[in-house]
């Protein structure tokens, strides 16, 4: 269930260096590393991970395709609420 899942969040930013130095010397995260897709990791102290990568790469991904399965039908089926117009919506 995603209840239980590991969520990492992902942020955009223009120097990746310079962004992992932000995150680890201004704020104190730890650096942790790559990940398998090439992003930068650092890591908050109850350990979540957060995922660095240029916004060269979110452009490329857009224009080509991001690196990742095709969704299923099951997840195609799951409309966002935000999509949702406000006067849609149910309590």
């Amino acid at each position: 269930m995603i209840s239980n899942a590991q969520l990492t969040p992902v942020l955009p930013v223009a120097d990746v260096s310079r962004a992992a130095g932000f995150y680890r010397d201004r704020l104190g995260l730890k650096d942790a590393g790559e990940d398998p897709a090439g992003n930068h990791l650092v890591q908050t102290g109850s350990g979540t991970l957060i995922a660095l990568f240029t916004i060269e790469q979110l452009v490329n991904g857009c224009r080509k395709g991001f690196d990742h399965p095709e969704p299923t039908d099951e997840l195609l089926a799951i409309t966002p609420i935000l999509t949702v117009p406000w006067s849609e919506r149910r309590p």
